[in-house]
């Protein structure tokens, strides 16, 4: 009776630590084993624009969703890239998804941008002044004092 072929599944453990040879600040990397399977999954190409690589200095082991999104750093979040690839997705994807999740989490916490702090811009809601019909600029007044100017007006100035 011949035996039963046991098939190997292409899983990687997530790297815990990291190697002071890729190690760069504030960037996660994968474990050898990742890269390893990784590198097989792909076929010798880009998996960008399927470009033929040789993996000697010219692709990147890329985080599909950028490792500051998800701290995710399995076989599963991994793509092997040529470096032009690798460039346009960080810059036209990545860094713009990041920079947008942290002005999401800044304003669940309460944090406001510039022109939205102690330097309001001119004639807008949260200005002391306020734009007129003819282009100009005047303190901005609140309805109980408008509704008090009237009063005084109409009335003359018994009226408090």
């Amino acid at each position: 009776m011949p035996k039963a072929k046991t098939t190997r599944t292409t899983s990687a453990k997530p790297r815990q630590w990291y190697d002071s040879r890729t190690y760069r600040t504030g960037r996660r990397t994968f474990s050898a084993e990742t890269r390893r399977l990784a590198w097989k999954r792909c076929n010798h190409r880009c998996q960008g624009c399927t470009a033929p690589v040789t993996g000697a200095g010219d692709i990147i082991f890329d985080h599909i969703v950028p490792w500051e999104l998800s701290h995710d750093s399995t076989l599963a979040n991994c793509q092997v890239l040529c470096l032009t690839c690798d460039d346009l997705k960080t810059y036209a994807h990545d860094l713009p998804a990041i920079a947008a999740a942290d002005r999401k989490a800044d304003f669940h916490l309460g944090i406001t941008g510039p022109g939205r702090g102690k330097c309001p811009m001119a004639g807008g809601r949260a200005s002391s002044r306020s734009k007129t019909m003819r282009h100009g600029v005047v303190e901005r007044v609140s309805q109980a004092e408008k509704h008090r100017a009237l009063m005084a007006r109409l009335h003359g100035s018994f009226h408090r």
